[in-house]
């Protein structure tokens, strides 16, 4: 395990940094929306490419997918440690990928339970 820094990333104030928008940002707009969380503490994060499948009606194969995207991270914190996990979700894909907001928290919670 490795002490990270946790930061807080403002995505609320304007202009928003979220999406596609936090790689045009500036390096001074995105350090004027982090702040540095006190104290650093001991973290697993694991991270996963979002499903670019958002626009639209969903087909029964990508909702599938991104289920079966999302099951295998959340299964994989279990391979590390059998310790409760504070998991955290979003609207996963709904930025730069425009994905509905709805399928994809209930696809995560979905997941997060079958894991």
């Amino acid at each position: 395990r490795q002490v990270l820094r946790r930061c807080s990333i403002d995505t609320v104030t304007a202009p928003s940094i979220y999406g596609n928008a936090f790689c045009r940002a500036s390096s001074e707009l995105a350090d004027a929306r982090t702040r540095k969380l006190e104290p650093p503490v001991p973290a697993n994060i694991y991270a996963i490419e979002a499903p670019p499948c958002g626009q639209g009606v969903y087909r029964r194969e990508q909702i599938m997918f991104i289920l079966q995207a999302a099951f295998c991270a959340f299964g994989a914190t279990r391979q590390v440690d059998d310790k409760p996990v504070e998991l955290h979700i979003g609207y996963w894909g709904c930025g730069a990928y425009g994905g509905n907001h709805r399928l994809m928290i209930l696809l995560q919670l979905i997941a997060a339970h079958l894991a």
